[in-house]
């Protein structure tokens, strides 16, 4: 519409427009006829997701119409873009600009329906994710029988909660720890059962003759472990049979006592 004289310009020569076009209008007509009016900007319909059961209200469904003050009944709402497009009301803008005579909404497609069931798993997300706060915890807390934070209940079980919550943490953590190879990862469980881990870059030769010295009577099977370690890790073919020979060899180790290294000794 021109900057000047919109109104002239919708009612007498374009004829044509959007809802704000013509609650403008009339609200300007109805003022001319000495009654009060106003335009009034809001939303009008939306979509109803059965995935979820709530309305989705869209941008597209941004809306304007009238009111209009009438003696002993106040402030009435009057629709004129409904008299003009009856679907865009009953219909929605969506279904109204490709039948304009429709009187209720296309139902969705196969893509739609899917659409729809993203939008819920979103919501439920939004609901039981992003908009959790302390209220809804004090809800939950209720509806399970534990009273409020703070109250005894919640007390002995939020110890239960940290464990759970920390235990598979610490179990992938241990996990991690261990090497991926299966010839090192021998070698690690040895040192796990030993309480003697091997140390960040120590090579093979250098851990066992390490252990080899605290416990001399198994430095025998130490021998036979760094043999079949070595073949695993580095002979050509196939290396599981000297994965076997290492892992039996590894459960032969069977030290008695320590003997004292350097400043340190243990039982």
């Amino acid at each position: 519409m021109p900057a000047q004289d919109r109104i002239d310009a919708f009612l007498f020569t374009s004829r044509t427009g959007f809802c704000e076009h013509y609650a403008g209008a009339f609200a300007f007509l109805m003022r001319a006829a000495g009654l009060s009016a106003r335009v009034v900007g809001g939303y009008q319909g939306g979509e109803l997701n059965p995935q979820g059961d709530y309305l989705i209200v869209r941008q597209r469904d941004a809306h304007a119409w009238t009111e209009v003050w009438l003696p002993g009944q106040g402030w009435v709402r009057v629709d004129p873009t409904a008299a003009i497009a009856p679907a865009r009301v009953q219909a929605g803008l969506q279904t109204a600009l490709t039948r304009p005579n429709a009187t209720a909404p296309l139902a969705p497609s196969t893509l739609g329906r899917l659409r729809l069931r993203l939008d819920a798993l979103q919501n439920r997300w939004n609901e039981l994710v992003v908009d959790y706060d302390g209220e809804r915890q004090a809800g939950l807390l209720a509806r399970a029988g534990l009273g409020g934070v703070g109250q005894p209940a919640y007390l002995l079980l939020l110890p239960a909660v940290v464990a759970l919550t920390l235990l598979p943490a610490l179990a992938l953590l241990r996990r991690r720890a261990a090497p991926a190879d299966p010839a090192a990862r021998a070698l690690h469980d040895l040192g796990a059962r030993l309480g003697e881990p091997r140390a960040p870059g120590e090579t093979a030769a250098a851990y066992v003759a390490r252990l080899g010295a605290q416990w001399p009577d198994q430095a025998a099977a130490l021998g036979e472990v760094l043999r079949a370690y070595h073949a695993a890790r580095y002979a050509p073919g196939d290396p599981a049979a000297a994965l076997r020979t290492l892992r039996a060899a590894a459960r032969r180790v069977r030290p008695g006592g320590r003997v004292t290294v350097g400043r340190r000794r243990v039982p």
